[in-house]
């Protein structure tokens, strides 16, 4: 009976180890395709909008706030911020002085209404008789049929560079489109301490926004686990487009990060980076 029993252990161990072994393998291959999967849609989303980009991406820190490039070396950073287009082109069917607050547009019963934290863009606004786009942030809009009232955040002039006091500024039946700033941040919230990549669908900063840039209605999570990228971008002066060195970890077979079976799976690395340029500058 001893010897019997010695065996039903023997054979019941090594089921067991066999059992324990295949889990592990298909746990970890599974966390590699995952990781794998979160890594190229990651990457693939971050191309469609940088391509849809109106303007280069700009540098921006964990918390939002703008990042100046010195130099020719490339400077990595958590986040990126830039434009896309969003809506247009709206007549403005009067001429509109510097000092007005709120601009009229034509618009038609299929027109995507601008909303509040946009930019109402206007190309080739003459200044000191050097055209400039002016880009004028959106407070409200009235809408009514066939036009809409829009309220800005401060008088029209205020928004170019430098900025113009008083008289007309933009003549009639100019042309104007709606533009939104938004950003991909690198973010590690203090109750996970666990990287995550967000989005901004409207670009914001811990310094002009204070706690709403942590509210979770403002912004939507695209990658969980960036722990092994935490400043994922990099531009230097004269870039045409950002450099990308995305990791990515898949977390959905464990709440512990460093589990054995966690897989990080990476798109390109610090020598060779992969690129996105931007494909459409300017309206």
């Amino acid at each position: 009976m001893a010897i019997a029993a010695a065996c039903v252990v023997i054979a019941g161990g090594t089921v067991f180890v066999f059992l324990q072994s295949a889990t592990m393998l298909f746990l970890s291959g599974h966390a590699a395709n995952r990781s794998n999967q979160l890594a190229y849609l990651t990457m693939d989303r971050l191309a469609r909008d940088i391509h849809s980009s109106i303007e280069i991406p700009a540098l921006v820190d964990a918390t939002g706030a703008p990042i100046t490039l010195t130099g020719s070396a490339p400077v990595s950073a958590a986040g990126i911020q830039f434009r896309i287009y969003e809506g247009g082109p709206f007549q403005i069917p009067n001429a509109t002085t510097a000092d007005s607050t709120t601009v009229t547009v034509n618009t038609q019963a299929s027109t995507q209404m601008p909303v509040a934290g946009q930019l109402l863009a206007i190309p080739s606004v003459p200044v000191n008789g050097i055209p400039q786009d002016m880009f004028a942030r959106v407070a409200s809009v009235v809408p009514s049929s066939p036009t809409a009232a829009i309220t800005l955040t401060g008088a029209l002039g205020s928004f170019t560079n430098p900025t113009v006091a008083t008289g007309p500024l933009v003549a009639a039946n100019t042309l104007s489109h709606v533009v939104s700033d938004v950003a991909y941040i690198v973010v590690t919230p203090a109750s996970t301490g666990i990287p995550e990549l967000r989005f901004y669908p409207r670009a914001m900063s811990v310094a002009t926004d204070g706690a709403a840039f942590s509210d979770p209605t403002n912004y939507s999570i695209v990658t969980a686990n960036m722990a092994a990228s935490p400043q994922p971008f990099s531009l230097a002066i004269g870039d045409q487009g950002v450099a990308i060195n995305l990791t990515v970890q898949d977390t959905t077979n464990s709440n512990r990060v460093q589990s054995s079976f966690m897989k990080n799976f990476s798109i390109g690395s610090t020598a060779a980076p992969v690129r996105i340029y931007v494909r459409s500058i300017g309206l």
